[in-house]
């Protein structure tokens, strides 16, 4: 544990430093509001430093034969063309194409895992769990460009789950090389953050962001080969509940926005009032919280119960967030509060795990 602590504060630091020494250079440029120019674009950047990043941690990180699938230049190669790929339709402007490739980058990063590996653990048939596992992939990538309507929130969720990779291999839970390129993943997306809060120096575009989670998909699917599958799950809950909540909302409630991202809960939590750094921190302690259930999550005795208690905890301090001014209640009181209900059921899981290893 303490080598994977040190290595990964070195990298996060290392991470960190080219983010930052990188980002400025592009802040100079003053790309924000203004026409878009290629060699402007700050995720060019961001994309050749992640992957020169995941192919030092590869190769120039110590081997320490934790893993079940092992890294390799074929596969990290292939993730990093069908990222760009994704990257490249969004800016030709065609919503269509874009959609087609990225389902088509989904189904080629799936079918790229080993035959005998299965993410459903054999609930499904081998097509039917490729199937639903790009699925998956296409709905996370597409709908990510939803949060990035606010300065703050993408990078913020980027930081948590990059971090939780890290968090997750310092306990064992995945290899140690997953959990360095979480590592030096979340110092790259943490000199973004510094830059991206209110008010933003530097801003990606809404493919810039799909494209992100299209490679965060290929370190959870490596999380779910390595049978940390539900964690995986965890790390992603806020966008998938910022996706249920946007469904919901124009679906159920009948409010249609111009697109789906004033749908989502955090900006519909932005238009009662709320300042939008208010806002990026509530969402960065929602990452903080599904970082720790994402640990736990490796105790359980079975792999629903966590997801949902934290789905459940990101929908209700969402809510708890929307109705804060019915509440008349302070930031502060509202984080008293959902601390002391995380502690809570923090406590009940804890004794759910221990009977669990009773009866074992």
């Amino acid at each position: 544990m303490s080598l994977v602590l040190l290595y990964g504060l070195l990298l996060m630091c290392a991470g960190f430093i080219c983010s930052g020494v990188m980002l400025n250079l592009y802040a100079n440029k003053a790309n924000i509001g203004t026409e878009y120019v290629f060699y402007k674009d700050p995720w060019l950047g961001m994309f050749v430093l992640t992957f020169i990043s995941i192919f030092s941690v590869c190769y120039l990180v110590p081997d320490f034969n934790d893993i079940i699938v092992p890294f390799g230049a074929g596969p990290v190669w292939a993730l990093a063309c069908l990222a760009f790929l994704v990257y490249v339709a969004f800016l030709l402007e065609n919503d269509k194409l874009f959609y087609i490739v990225l389902a088509a980058a989904s189904l080629c990063l799936v079918f790229m895992m080993p035959d005998d590996v299965l993410i459903f653990d054999g609930l499904l048939s081998y097509y039917l769990d490729r199937l639903a596992s790009a699925f998956l992939i296409f709905v996370f990538s597409a709908s990510a460009q939803w949060l990035n309507n606010m300065a703050g929130v993408f990078s913020m969720q980027s930081v948590a789950l990059t971090a939780g990779l890290w968090g997750i291999a310092i306990i064992g839970g995945v290899s140690r090389v997953l959990g360095f390129v979480g590592a030096v993943l979340a110092g790259v997306w943490l000199g973004y953050l510094i830059l991206n809060r209110y008010p933003s120096k530097v801003a990606i575009n809404n493919g810039a962001c799909s494209s992100a989670a299209f490679v965060f998909s290929g370190l959870m699917l490596d999380g779910a080969v390595e049978l940390a599958g539900p964690s995986m799950v965890i790390l992603a809950m806020y966008p998938l509940t910022e996706i249920i909540w946007a469904v919901v909302r124009r679906y159920v409630f009948g409010i249609k926005q111009r697109d789906w991202s004033e749908n989502t809960a955090y900006m519909s939590i932005a238009d009662k009032g709320v300042e939008a750094e208010a806002v990026s921190i509530a969402v960065g302690k929602i990452g903080v919280v599904n970082v720790v259930l994402a640990c736990f999550q490796l105790f359980s005795v079975n792999g629903f119960s966590i997801p949902l208690f934290a789905f459940a905890v990101d929908l209700w301090l969402l809510g708890m967030l929307y109705n804060i001014d019915e509440k008349n209640k302070s930031f502060k009181e509202i984080n008293q509060d959902f601390i002391g209900n995380v502690k809570s059921g923090l406590r009940d899981i804890k004794k759910s795990v221990r009977k669990g290893k009773k009866k074992k």
